[in-house]
């Protein structure tokens, strides 16, 4: 159905404090707010409870008033200014450290309002008077100064631990914060690092430098790329075009490439890996070369648009050699790969376990536990081994994902299986959606409504048009009108 003519945006934000902090390693500017939406200005915003240990949160606009809601779909902030947002979350991992939120709006003084920190129980705490804030890490927060610009460094509380003496600054990693000052030109920055006292511990030697991992930060300095430790020693040497962060004991490095005066990484060249003590593990023969993950990453081959893929173990060996036109990670050990216009599924050896001869394979998700596959028009069900568990017998079928149905169709008409294949829901719709909330969107004669997993009706099929749910609510059209529903059919704001 279209949308409402009122606008609503919604920007899912799964991230925790932890992940914004991590602001990107080679800028050398804090990227811009998340989402920016034009609405009438009025007043200012309130904040309502909600839980603090929801880690997931969204934010809409709807008659002109801002909207922040948690995973339980309940309110945490409101506002009816140009623009509301946040960044970072409250998570069981970080209890107790406030959360960035903005309004991009003006004060009574025609001043902009900028960013702020609301507590656990979203009341704003620390004043809304900053330039793109990180959020917190190693309980620290690197702000900038709406006036000014300068950046520095307070604390949960507000209080400023580290003077607005930098031009840019990044949130702790390991215990040091990598910090820039301008050297004049717009673009002439020197990177060096301070400890949480505010002391200069490497100096500002560098042209551009990533935050430290595993003891290793990479720097560039005259176009050269490498590594130091937290004393400020050169631990491998500036010898490349491009480096990037140790994970696992592993960077990946690169020669040939653009010199990159944004980012220690390079662009284009070729890649190798290195380990902590810089022993290159393979020649520099790779197109790309992925992050590591569970001791795998993934390589290309080749020249654009014909790259191979493969996979490389941390010892530099292709446990999966580059021949395929694309490989997927499908769950740990196991990969969905793409060769002569056919996927199929392999394991970390290489070896088959879902023949190469589907048109299709496509995950449940993040979280699912099956994939859809597709072969001559028809579709069915694979688990996380590969392993066929509903035939592709379908004209269609949708997504277990985290519930136990998924709808299929068959000879024109909707139902629902379950992973064994058995149908728990006869195929009786004209039309049907998957689960979300508990609740499925069905068809039949015209009109919409939703059925719970044992096929009961739940709200009648009286809608004109309707979509499923998300977030407690769904949007309908009844007698011409649009409105939104909570899972009991009840009309809600």
């Amino acid at each position: 159905m279209k949308n409402r003519s009122l606008l609503i945006t919604i920007a899912l934000i799964g991230f925790a404090i932890s992940s914004v902090a991590q602001q990107p390693k080679t800028e050398t500017k804090p990227p811009p707010p998340n989402v920016k939406v034009p609405a009438k200005k009025t007043a200012a915003g309130t904040a309502a409870k909600a839980n603090p240990n929801d880690r997931y949160f969204y934010y809409y606009a709807l008659d002109d008033i801002y909207r922040i809601k948690d995973g339980n779909d309940k309110v945490i902030f409101e506002s009816a200014e140009d623009d509301a947002g946040y960044g970072g979350g409250l998570t069981k991992e970080t209890p107790g450290y406030p959360t960035a939120i903005w309004i991009d709006g003006e004060n009574a003084d025609g001043s902009e309002i900028g960013w702020g920190f609301m507590d656990e129980k979203h009341k704003i705490i620390i004043p809304m008077i900053y330039n793109e804030p990180q959020g917190f890490s190693e309980e620290l927060a690197a702000v900038g100064l709406k006036e000014g610009g300068n950046y520095g460094f307070i604390d949960k509380t507000g209080k400023t631990v580290i003077p607005f003496n930098y031009d840019i600054a990044y949130n702790f990693s390991e215990g040091l914060a990598r910090v820039l000052i301008n050297q004049g030109d717009e673009m002439d920055y020197q990177s060096g690092f301070i400890d949480k006292k505010g002391f200069e511990v490497i100096p500002y030697l560098y042209n551009v430098a990533s935050d430290f991992k595993e003891g290793l930060a990479a720097v560039q300095l005259n176009g050269k790329c490498g590594y130091i430790d937290k004393t400020g020693k050169v631990a491998i040497p500036l010898i490349y075009d491009g480096a990037n962060d140790f994970s696992e004991g592993i960077a990946i490095v690169n020669k040939g490439c653009a010199i990159n005066s944004y980012s220690v990484s390079g662009w284009g060249g070729k890649s190798a890996i290195i380990n902590r003590e810089g022993k290159e593990l393979t020649d520099f023969k790779y197109h790309n070369i992925g992050d590591f993950k569970n001791g795998l990453a993934q390589i290309s081959t080749g020249i654009e648009p014909d790259f191979k893929y493969g996979m490389l173990d941390k010892s530099g060996k292709e446990v999966i050699s580059a021949t395929y036109s694309q490989i997927y990670s499908f769950i740990s050990g196991y990969f969905i790969v793409l060769l002569n216009k056919k996927y199929g599924i392999i394991d970390s050896t290489g070896t088959t376990v879902l023949p190469l001869k589907y048109d299709e394979i496509k995950p449940d998700g993040w979280e699912g536990t099956t994939s859809k596959i597709k072969i001559d028009r028809h579709y069915g069900f694979v688990n996380l081994k590969g392993q066929v568990i509903v035939p592709p017998v379908y004209d269609s079928v949708g997504g277990f994902y985290s519930n136990r149905l998924s709808f299929a169709k068959k000879d024109d008409k909707y139902g629902f299986i379950n992973q064994a294949n058995n149908v728990v829901i006869a195929f009786q719709y004209d039309e049907a959606g998957d689960f979300g909330d508990g609740l499925a969107l069905v068809k039949l004669k015209g009109k919409y409504g939703f059925i719970d997993e044992n096929g009961k009706v739940i709200i009648p099929l009286i809608y004109e048009e309707a979509n499923g749910f998300e977030y407690g609510a769904a949007d309908v059209k009844l007698n011409g009108k649009e409105i939104r529903i909570d899972n009991k059919g009840k009309q809600v704001p």
